[in-house]
């Protein structure tokens, strides 16, 4: 079947609502209103464009969408795009190679393409446009409020409430690390957003001061935003969503800046970070870290994961840019994606 694969406009915005209707017709929950929709296609450096492709059959029916978020990278102090697919799907009756189709687009957009977790079906078309699995990231949480927890969870119903508590208990039997001598700080406000390393074998992305307002933009969540010093020098924003349900607060890490492999001054931040969520009423906190320093942050800051956490991580570079890298130790965080604000 013959498409029509277009750039998003603001005017395809209820088609893509419906896009989301057909393919979630059992779960009204998933399909994002028009404000969401506009927020998440929002091109940040550019307000009146959208970052994304619809696709029509000839009848002019919507048939498929992908968003994508466009980023910057330093790698051995050279400035590269790397690209990530962002609410992709294809309507049910259009399923086939369409999928691939999309998701090829977008790849092209930038200098290096990856994309986290995703279907059965969207690791299959990964393989297919010649991504390589990498490794899995996780998401680490905390419980900081035992009693909200509980009760964010029997709100919702008594399963729910019982599985809260067993979460609960997993999540409160955690390490305490003893206390380090201070080396990092916040300051409200984002600060200048840049980058002050030049990581040799690493990959981490450049802060941007008008990403960072968009994500503040999210209509689903309030975010915090600091800026952190490490060693009293300026490292870049640090950045907290937290999201509310019946009257039950939620907080996630989305970023912090990168700090080598300096495991306790990523733990330090973390800690400020949580003194900020806990003032206010935040019964829990989440991040996501592939990079082993952030990840043992997490965990002597007493987080937990659980394999239902695990996000698969999947790379394509066709030029080359990344060999030499270890990409297991990508400095990977929500900022880098749509997923930030979702399941807090």
């Amino acid at each position: 079947m013959s498409y029509q694969i277009h750039p998003i406009h603001k005017s395809d915005i209820p088609d893509i609502r419906k896009l989301y209707q057909e393919v979630y017709p059992d779960d009204p929950h998933l399909v994002k209103d028009t404000t969401e929709l506009e927020w998440l296609f929002t091109d940040p450096h550019q307000k009146n464009s959208m970052l994304g492709f619809i696709a029509r059959s000839l009848e002019n029916e919507p048939a498929g969408v992908i968003g994508f978020s466009l980023n910057q990278y330093q790698i051995e102090g050279k400035k590269v795009k790397g690209v990530i697919p962002v609410s992709w799907m294809v309507s049910p009756s259009h399923r086939g190679l369409l999928g691939i189709q999309l998701l090829k687009k977008v790849m092209n957009e930038g200098d290096f393409g990856f994309a986290i977790q995703g279907s059965t079906v969207a690791q299959q078309a990964y393989r297919a446009v010649r991504m390589k699995y990498i490794d899995a990231a996780h998401v680490y949480t905390k419980v900081l409020r035992p009693l909200a927890y509980i009760r964010s969870g029997t709100s919702l119903s008594p399963k729910a409430g019982v599985k809260a508590v067993v979460k609960a208990g997993y999540l409160l039997g955690r390490r305490r690390a003893a206390p380090g001598r201070p080396v990092v700080r916040l300051e409200p406000g984002s600060g200048s957003q840049g980058i002050h390393h030049t990581p040799v074998a690493h990959l981490a992305m450049i802060p941007d001061a008008k990403r960072t307002s968009w994500l503040g933009a999210c209509p689903l969540v309030k975010m915090l935003s600091f800026t952190l010093y490490h060693k009293d020098q300026e490292k870049g924003p640090a950045i907290c969503y937290i999201s509310e349900t019946k009257g039950i607060r939620r907080g996630r890490i989305v970023h912090l800046p990168y700090m080598g492999k300096e495991t306790e001054a990523y733990r330090q931040a973390i800690a400020l970070l949580e003194k900020e969520l806990i003032a206010h009423s935040c019964c829990s906190v989440n991040a996501l870290a592939m990079q082993s320093a952030s990840r043992q942050a997490l965990i002597k800051q007493g987080y937990k994961t659980y394999k239902t956490a695990a996000r698969s991580f999947y790379v394509r570079d066709p030029g080359g840019l990344l060999e030499g890298v270890d990409l297991r130790e990508w400095y990977f965080t929500f900022y880098e994606s749509d997923k930030g604000y979702r399941g807090i």
